[in-house]
């Protein structure tokens, strides 16, 4: 009857209704003729848990921070990293993100916002050439 269910201390299960596949959706128009149960199928189920089944469980549960970070940051100080990448620009006529990651050890959200910052400071000695995906680093040419 496309009606929920409720188990006390668990939650709320109620059947999502749609049309069967190959059939076509019921216009508004009032000359044709109605949808019929037998054009109707069940095509997934909503679930919401209970308040109560989620405080007995934060309830029961100990959390604790775990012993490794996934967090690693670069061995090199900013001005070390800036050094590598002019030195790798020296001997390469561009730079991508992924070689600055290799180069500096840093992940590619870090490395991208220090290219960045980089571009966006003429002291840098880089800019960038390209755009989007086809962006990569270059030397600065002096003014």
């Amino acid at each position: 009857d496309g009606r929920s269910v409720t188990l006390e201390g668990i939650g709320t299960f109620k059947p999502k209704l749609g049309v069967v596949k190959n059939k076509e959706a019921e216009n508004l128009n009032e000359e044709e003729p109605k949808r019929n149960a037998q054009s109707l199928e069940v095509n997934g189920v909503d679930f919401r848990v209970d308040r109560k089944l989620v405080r007995n469980t934060n309830r029961r549960c100990r959390l604790e921070r775990g012993g490794t970070s996934r967090i690693q940051p670069s061995p090199y100080e900013e001005k070390e990293r800036l050094a590598q990448a002019l030195h790798y620009l020296d001997e390469h006529p561009f730079m991508r993100i992924s070689d600055y990651m290799r180069i500096t050890g840093l992940k590619r959200t870090s490395a991208t916002l220090e290219l960045q910052r980089f571009r966006h400071d003429p002291s840098s000695g880089i800019t960038f050439s390209g755009w989007g995906k086809h962006k990569v680093y270059i030397r600065r040419k002096e003014a």
